[in-house]
């Protein structure tokens, strides 16, 4: 369900970069959606500027000169970062980019997202998605390995979550998506009650978000809460 995962993720890359930014590489694998629409993401994100404007912000913004400063100073400020997009979606060619990307700059503290599981492209052919995605996500930890940087991969729930009276995921509900269970060092679950709330989603402004960890094999594992903001899509505490 779209609870959040790539608004989390893109926006924990915008932060990370922000926090350190002559330390920190953050790279961001869109194999969904184009680039145009990350980018936007995180200028509204980084101004605070409505997401569904930025699509066009001259027909939007209009004549709103502070919505152009806003516009201009995140732009710049996001220039400045060390973050970037690519949109490869083959298994190998994300291999050989995580690979010369973390040679390339040996210094920095990297992190790389992947968005999402079921976009990735193999050349062999599989039964199922099942021994599919397990392919990969072994493949992701052989890199991971041998890089020893962090990878997150988002990976889409089984819908058969929106049907449970608690509407909370759990280790059950990724049984679907492979070997993820087994091979990943941390699980995240993010959950936001207002999406399965048709009025909630559409009139409140600010979502209370939970990020479920439900494994973690070098810490504790609990539920974190942030606050969502729809309309800049931006987590805040």
């Amino acid at each position: 369900p779209s609870v959040g995962k790539t608004a989390f993720t893109l926006d924990s890359i915008r932060k990370g970069a922000k926090a350190d930014p002559k330390q920190y590489m953050g790279t961001f694998f869109s194999c969904e959606m184009i680039a145009s629409k990350v980018i936007d993401r995180w200028i509204a994100a980084e101004g605070r500027l409505p997401v569904n404007e930025l699509s066009n912000p001259n027909k939007f913004f209009g004549n709103d000169d502070k919505k152009w400063m806003k516009y201009q100073q995140a732009t710049g400020e996001l220039a400045n970062l060390s973050i970037n997009i690519r949109e490869e979606k083959h298994i190998h060619e994300i291999r050989a980019v995580i690979w010369k990307t973390v040679k390339e700059h040996p210094e920095k503290k990297h992190l790389f997202v992947i968005d999402h599981l079921g976009h990735i492209k193999t050349d062999e052919t599989f039964a199922n998605n099942h021994l599919k995605f397990t392919h990969i996500i072994n493949e992701l930890k052989d890199i991971q390995k041998t890089v020893k940087q962090p990878i997150i991969l988002i990976a889409q729930l089984n819908r058969a979550v929106e049907g449970k009276m608690d509407k909370r995921p759990s280790m059950a509900d990724i049984r679907e998506s492979g070997s993820i269970e087994e091979v990943a060092d941390v699980i995240i679950f993010p959950h936001r009650e207002a999406y399965f709330d048709k009025e909630k989603r559409e009139t409140e402004e600010i979502h209370e978000t939970e990020l479920i960890i439900a494994k973690n094999r070098n810490g504790a594992v609990g539920t974190l809460k942030l606050n969502f903001v729809k309309r800049t899509n931006e987590f805040v505490e």
